[in-house]
């Protein structure tokens, strides 16, 4: 789960595009966290290492 914080002028961009289209705000920030990761995949390996170090 992730909490994402838009500054107002993008909150609203979003609320009009959801209302004109139904496409939900989740949906955006998953296809733009995934187009980001898929540009930069050394991303994903620093992740994996992170993880791999903290305790649970």
């Amino acid at each position: 789960m992730i909490h994402v914080r838009f500054e107002t002028p993008t909150a609203q961009l979003l609320h009009h595009l959801k209302m004109a289209s139904g496409i939900e705000v989740n949906k955006v920030v998953g296809y733009a966290v995934k187009q980001f990761l898929e540009q930069h995949p050394e991303l994903k390996i620093i992740v994996k290492q992170y993880l791999q170090t903290i305790e649970l």
